[in-house]
């Protein structure tokens, strides 16, 4: 579901989901089954408010961002943002970064998402100059 959710345009129909999803379920050995529930929650996903404002940002759209940031101990964190795009608030620019979460519950883990998407903040805050904020995209 989530590489199927980062390969196939925003705009893509049932058919096009169906492909991609079948393509990542042939890597991972996948059924039938989860073919049909990842391409019903990408389709779904991609007709959410978030990434319809993520599709309508499309010059300012990254997907699979790498990411360093140094913290202030020295240590380097590394990580890949979902998807970054710019939204305009106010006249002025923010970024917005979001994580695709696929869990069957997302509480038991959800400090160490919130974490790990505060780097990513972070680290799109320190290489734009911009502000950012974070969504936990839960699919």
């Amino acid at each position: 579901m989530h590489a199927t959710l980062l390969r196939v345009p925003f705009d893509a129909d049932r058919g096009a989901i169906t492909a991609a999803a079948a393509l990542q379920a042939r890597m991972l050995g996948a059924s039938a089954d989860e073919i049909d529930a990842a391409t019903g929650a990408v389709e779904c996903a991609l007709r959410s408010p978030l990434m319809i404002q993520a599709a309508s940002a499309a010059r300012d759209c990254r997907r699979e961002v790498p990411l360093l940031v140094r913290l202030e101990d020295g240590v380097t964190m590394e990580g890949i943002a979902d998807l970054a795009f710019v939204e305009h608030a106010n006249g002025k620019r923010r970024w917005v970064v979001v994580d695709f979460k696929t869990d069957a519950e997302l509480a038991p883990r959800l400090n160490e998402y919130r974490a790990q998407l505060s780097l990513y903040i972070r680290a799109i805050t320190q290489s734009t100059g911009e502000p950012a904020r974070g969504v936990l995209l839960w699919l």
